[in-house]
């Protein structure tokens, strides 16, 4: 017995060296926490995903009708300019009229081109901007999923390591020493009282130590091998119940347009064709049709409190100086007409 725990104690002295703490800079835990942290993000991209081909949709439909448009209007337009030829052959006396209504109408139909091709332009430009933006959430999504199945590989193996060490720890820590303990010689005179016997000392070892205990009693001063070290920044794991008001509020509303406009058409017969955003009276913004009455942009504010109005309905708004600058999203819901809803938060908080 001598001399296995005398193994066991040089065995324990050569291998702790081999062990550092530091050995692996993040545990099995902190690992998994990670991988859970990118489960959820996946999530969250799936929901801008679905946002971004709706939205996509939308324009498809508008790029096709701003397509249209400029198509007629450029018809429009040779048709003035033929009208203007015959109205400067003209040499009667309503000759000069003609001539002069001719030119007000070139004026009106060039102008009318002029509209539509930026219109069109502006809607091709963000139609790219957004199949930019849809392909970056795919190329995220692909990344984060390799990541979450590297992450899980890297945690299996971690854990066989800690495993491993922590049999490494049991194998080196010693036997408790049993002693035994002597026999109890009993006095004829004097016959044992069990309340005499609780006021004795206790002069014997109990027969089963503990680890603890068997270590001190044997004088072991050993390192025993550590498990991997825990990282002191470990990743928590993020869930719904971790989110903010302000964050949830902003996902709860998203998934809620996102189901609305899911499958709904976005060519059928509309309360609106058309909604602008007037920001502070100094520029105005389209709002998308994204179908069922839904209509979304999106808008770059500086910080301060801004005035937006939507067919004549006025929106007070304020940015934080900490959101100087950030992009905001704004859901306009005109399912109820006596009571359209307005949707306003800061595009981080899908984050």
């Amino acid at each position: 017995m001598k001399l296995l725990r005398v193994a066991a104690l040089a065995f324990s002295i050569c291998i702790s060296p081999l062990v550092s703490p530091g050995a692996f800079a993040q545990s099995s835990s902190d690992v998994s926490a990670k991988a859970e942290n990118y489960k959820l993000s996946i999530s969250t991209k799936k929901e801008a995903l679905q946002t971004l081909e709706n939205r996509l949709l939308a324009y498809d439909v508008k790029k096709e009708d701003a397509t249209k448009q400029l198509a007629v209007a450029k018809e429009d337009l040779k048709n003035v300019q033929a009208d203007l030829e015959l109205a400067n052959q003209d040499t009667s006396d309503d000759g000069p009229r003609k001539r002069e209504m001719a030119k007000t109408r070139l004026e009106l139909a060039e102008r009318g081109v002029q509209n539509r091709e930026k219109r069109l332009d502006r809607v091709s430009r963000k139609h790219a901007e957004l199949i930019t933006e849809r392909d970056k959430t795919k190329a995220d999504i692909n990344w984060l999923n390799r990541q979450i199945n590297s992450l899980d590989k890297q945690a299996q193996a971690i854990r066989v390591e800690e495993d491993r060490f922590a049999n490494m720890q049991a194998a080196a820590s010693p036997e408790p020493v049993k002693i035994a303990a002597p026999p109890l010689v009993a006095k004829p005179t004097e016959p044992a009282v069990v309340k005499d016997v609780a006021k004795q000392p206790a002069t014997a070892m109990p027969a089963a130590a503990s680890t603890e205990n068997a270590a001190e009693a044997s004088g072991a001063n050993t390192q025993a091998p550590q498990l991997p070290a825990t990282s002191i920044h470990a990743a928590k794991p993020v869930n719904e119940k971790d989110l903010t008001p302000r964050q949830r509020y902003a996902r709860s509303e998203m998934q809620k347009l996102n189901e609305l406009t899911k499958n709904a058409d976005k060519t059928q017969h509309r309360r609106y064709s058309e909604l602008l955003m007037d920001i502070n009276y100094k520029r105005a913004v389209e709002l998308e049709y994204l179908g069922n009455e839904q209509f979304y942009t999106e808008v770059d504010l500086v910080a301060g409190k801004h005035k937006l109005v939507i067919d004549s309905r006025k929106f007070m708004v304020k940015v934080p100086e900490s959101a100087d600058g950030d992009t905001y999203v704004v859901i306009y819901d005109t399912t109820d007409s006596r009571n359209e809803r307005f949707v306003f938060f800061n595009k981080r908080l899908l984050d």
